[in-house]
């Protein structure tokens, strides 16, 4: 399945369409559990221009690599 969001926007208004897609997707098709997904972003500057992301030393960076969600101890020992 794809979710395609169109338009500039903010970082926490895309983390809230993200959001909206995939509660839909939950709501709507039962969807429970998703495996391996890409997400591609244009960072922009505000006004439409992409920018790169470098790193500290100027490197510029095309990925950013997640095994998923932080686990907490507190959940792995059920405290």
């Amino acid at each position: 399945m794809k979710i395609k969001i169109t338009g500039e926007m903010t970082i926490p208004a895309l983390r809230q369409a993200i959001f909206e897609q995939t509660q839909q997707m939950e709501d709507r098709f039962a969807v429970r559990y998703v495996r391996d997904i890409t997400i591609y972003v244009t960072p922009t500057n505000g006004f439409g221009d992409e920018v790169l992301c470098r790193d500290p030393l100027g490197t510029e960076i095309k990925t950013l690599h997640s095994g998923g969600p932080y686990r907490s101890a507190a959940r792995d020992y059920e405290i």
